[in-house]
């Protein structure tokens, strides 16, 4: 079977690296170099780099609706086209190229969680099922007809990068038993997807990654773990960030202010809106991550209040 994909991140690169084993993959589209890192460097992304280094052909158009970049894809004749991640929505006219179509690999229970981000906003809402899908692409945002899918429960004790990894393998089986049954001729069933109510799964901003502490203290620690160990939910600490990758819920019946530092057997406390949160790991603005203990020693030696500031 004649491919091509497009992907843009890490969560891509898995199904690419299947997707060159499992069939004849003409292109690999990516997006455009950008910018990136404190010294904003013009760097490629994962997929770009990865398909450079194995030898595959590789394409990064800045607008995938210019009609002649489309006629030389239409020239490929390819017989489905896999997307994982790549972010841009596809023109009709690209759509209508492959003789399977183009399929989408998405990293939720559609129609829930549509958009870019679904493996945040689902950690970051506290959700306890999730699931992958690859739906047929339509001209509408993740709005397709669901090939195939399969759901699994979310742990308390997942962050982002242990359910992206979850989402892999289920993805990766999915997009194996995809690929079979379209080389044999196999019918496969599709379901429509249900068009009421849905959230939205935006790109994160920064605002987004900063800790409120007038939060309870459950939605404080889907917070921190829907950025771990990626980004880092952060806070100030004498107006400097203090990014958290590791925290837990504390019962302490003790009345003060949310955002206040108690340092209760050695143990690093901070009072959220109904309760404490017990901090593990922790990175000074300028440091490397390091375990509370570190920071309490080196941070907190003075007999004075605390506290972490919004």
């Amino acid at each position: 079977m004649k491919t091509i994909f497009f992907g843009s991140s890490t969560f891509s690169l898995p199904f690419l690296q299947q997707l060159s084993q499992l069939s004849d993959l003409l292109l690999v589209v990516s997006t455009e170099d950008k910018p990136r890192n404190r010294g904003k460097k013009i760097i490629s992304n994962y997929v770009k780099s990865y398909a450079q280094d194995m030898g595959l052909p590789v394409d990064a158009p800045a607008n995938i609706h210019d009609q002649k970049w489309i006629e030389s894809i239409r020239k490929l004749s390819p017989d489905l086209i896999v997307t994982a991640s790549y972010g841009k929505i596809f023109p009709e006219e690209l759509l209508k190229i492959p003789a399977f179509g183009c399929v989408n690999i998405h990293p939720s229970l559609l129609p829930q969680y549509r958009g870019a981000e679904p493996i945040f906003w689902q950690l970051y809402h506290g959700c306890k099922k999730s699931g992958l899908c690859i739906f047929r692409m339509n001209p509408k945002l993740d709005q397709g007809e669901i090939l195939l899918s399969k759901s699994f429960e979310i742990s308390e004790k997942d962050n982002y990068e242990s359910l992206e990894n979850q989402m892999i393998k289920i993805g990766l089986e999915l997009q194996q038993q995809l690929l079979q049954k379209l080389s044999k001729n196999e019918p496969i069933a599709s379901i429509s997807q249900e068009h009421g109510k849905y959230f939205y799964a935006r790109k994160i901003t920064e605002k987004d990654e900063k800790i409120k502490w007038k939060r309870t203290k459950k939605d404080i620690l889907n917070h921190i773990r829907a950025l771990s160990p990626r980004i880092g939910a952060y806070t100030l600490f004498k107006g400097k960030r203090v990014k958290i990758f590791e925290a837990k819920g504390f019962s302490l019946n003790e009345q003060i202010n949310p955002g206040s530092i108690l340092i209760r057997q050695k143990k690093l406390l901070v009072k959220a809106m109904d309760g404490f949160i017990k901090i593990e790991q922790l990175q000074p603005e300028g440091k490397n991550i390091m375990p509370a203990q570190d920071f309490i020693n080196g941070y907190l030696t003075r007999k004075e209040k605390y506290n972490f500031s919004e």
